[in-house]
């Protein structure tokens, strides 16, 4: 897993990948996934939440780099005293696997400034 932007601004974008290979005998599809976790938030929020998917096939033995964008506005919570959409500025944890059972998932960061 590399994160090509470890830090964003609040406008910016995430960009990161992770390779996949097939190691099997045959041809095989398989859907690799994006969570965002956020374990120093000021407010209570989800465990981890999908905000990517993408279905990739490969011949046995092919290997291919999966590419995800993630805007930071994905982050955003509604704050209702506020009445607006917040971005926290802080590390944000990066989770990516073809399932979201935790120890399929590798695991990496990025900082909001």
């Amino acid at each position: 897993l590399s994160v090509n932007t470890p830090e964003v601004g609040i406008d910016g974008t995430v960009e990161l990948s992770v390779l996949l290979r097939n190691e099997g005998s045959c041809r095989a599809a398989e859907v690799v996934q994006l969570y965002l976790a956020y374990p120093d938030s000021a407010v209570e929020r989800p465990v981890k939440l999908l905000r990517g998917f993408e279905k990739v096939s490969l011949d046995s033995g092919e290997s291919r780099r999966v590419q995800f964008a993630l805007p930071v506005a994905e982050t955003a919570y509604y704050d209702p005293r506020a009445c607006a959409w917040t971005v926290e500025r802080l590390r944000h944890t990066l989770l990516v696997g073809t399932s979201s059972a935790a120890e399929q998932l590798l695991e990496s960061s990025f900082v909001v400034r």
